[in-house]
């Protein structure tokens, strides 16, 4: 028989769990834990940098998503790029170097680091002995290709959607 690990309160407003208040007694601890996505995005200064967004700080209202209205963006944060999402085929040139492959998983995010699949296909996502951890620095640039079914690179991604907004607070 497994016991529940309860978290208290007062754990999880310390800790790095957000609290979700359900009534007036009643609340409900969510794990912050999981990435949704990885937001690349421009400084003030034009510089890249990374954000990510968490499972809790998204809400699903009329079939989309939108940010809590309590989500702050970073402070330097000037203009949206692209969101990545695992599997997606991404290329980061840093100077002369060009680091390419399927974007796996975070490694850090205090550095800025990334796990990208080095395998050819799609398939290769789930062996973690061919991944290898990339960091993005500021003066690095992004791409994000599509790839047919078959694993061929077919070009640039230059239409990347728009930015998650944020949900609309009630009057």
């Amino acid at each position: 028989m497994v016991k529940d690990r309860f978290i208290k309160k007062k754990d999880a407003i310390s800790g790095k769990n957000s609290v979700k208040t359900i009534g007036e007694n009643n609340s409900t601890v969510l794990n912050d834990s999981r990435f949704y996505c990885v937001d690349v995005y421009r400084t003030c200064n034009d510089e890249t940098n990374l954000n990510f967004i968490k499972y809790t700080d998204l809400l699903k209202r009329n079939n989309h998503l939108y940010l809590r209205s309590d989500y702050r963006y970073p402070d330097d944060y000037a203009m949206h790029e692209m969101y990545l999402f695992r599997g997606d085929y991404i290329e980061i040139t840093k100077k002369n170097i060009i680091c390419c492959g399927y974007y796996f998983s975070l490694k850090d995010s205090s550095r800025n680091e990334l796990y990208i699949s080095k395998g050819n296909t799609r398939r290769k996502l789930n062996n973690m002995k061919e991944k290898e951890a990339c960091s993005i620095t500021k003066k690095d640039t992004v791409k994000k290709f599509e790839i047919d079914i078959l694993g061929k690179k077919l070009g640039e991604v230059k239409k990347y959607g728009k930015p998650l907004s944020l949900l609309p607070e009630k009057n």
